[in-house]
């Protein structure tokens, strides 16, 4: 079932592969989430806490934020400096992360300005996140000038270290703006693993016009993909102006799969289980 779920939503030559595929799988996928009891709480606490697996043997929460708290102070305090030696200070990293956590597209010269940290230890302290796998990056949609020159987006390589560093602002409640960025981090997660390359995966940032949330490029044209809590809409994907394979919408409030406008609605469980 995982396999042909991969294969289908990922290397699938057009939108009707998709359908076919989804089709012969969907009766084992529906028996198969149809046994776990309240869904939609489980997912979100897989989101929000449940995603790291060394962890899923507390039971508690508040044991998994205080794990998670270490171990991001961790890498900071220790792995940081032993990747970089004393040219990064590590207050400025969690400073840097903190803000990462509120709005995973940045500005570095605002940035700069707003935290009073040079432009250049930005950069490096983005750099060395990214070694220590705290981060995941992603680059901007096009060719090798476009990927080196253009700004950057990044993602948690878990959304509860996302959470846990906004706790202090939301109180360890979860808005909806933030289960939304939970949601990228944990898409952004999966597709790391299962690619393996960070060719693969990109965003796009085009000014005055639609963009999707993420590309992922498995063929010669690539596949847009949304992600949202109610998402029903495809013209982030249908009014792209780059050439697609097709379009994936990954939607936590429905529990089948429908097909519309050369894109495909995924229930977000669905996704989970590549």
């Amino acid at each position: 079932m995982q396999n042909k779920l991969n294969d289908t939503l990922f290397y699938s030559e057009n939108i009707k592969n998709v359908e076919e595929g989804l089709k012969s799988i969907r009766n084992e996928i529906m028996q198969f989430v149809n046994q776990i009891e309240n869904i939609e709480n489980q997912i979100q606490r897989y989101i929000e806490y449940f995603n790291i697996t060394r962890f899923c043997i507390f039971n508690e929460p508040v044991f998994i934020q205080k794990a998670i708290t270490e171990l991001y102070k961790r890498i900071i305090t220790e792995d940081i400096p032993l990747i970089a030696g004393e040219t990064t200070n590590y207050l400025h990293a969690e400073k840097l992360l903190r803000r990462l956590a509120a709005s995973d597209e940045i500005n570095i010269q605002t940035l700069s300005q707003t935290l009073g940290i040079s432009q250049k230890e930005i950069s490096e302290t983005l750099e060395i996140l990214t070694k220590s796998e705290l981060l995941n990056v992603l680059y901007t949609y096009g060719g090798i000038d476009s990927k080196l020159n253009k700004m950057q987006k990044y993602f948690f390589m878990s959304p509860s270290v996302r959470k846990i560093l906004l706790s202090p602002l939301t109180g360890m409640k979860t808005t909806t703006d933030l289960t939304a960025k939970l949601m990228e981090d944990t898409v952004v997660m999966y597709l790391k693993r299962l690619f393996k390359m960070d060719s693969v995966v990109s965003f796009s940032s085009r000014e005055k016009q639609k963009n999707p949330d993420l590309i992922i490029e498995t063929h010669d044209k690539p596949i847009l993909c949304e992600i949202g809590i109610k998402k029903q809409h495809t013209k982030q994907i249908t009014q792209s102006r780059i050439d697609y394979r097709y379009g994936i919408v990954l939607n936590t409030k429905i529990n089948d799969y429908k097909i519309e406008n050369k894109t495909v609605f995924l229930p977000f469980e669905w996704f989970l289980l590549i």
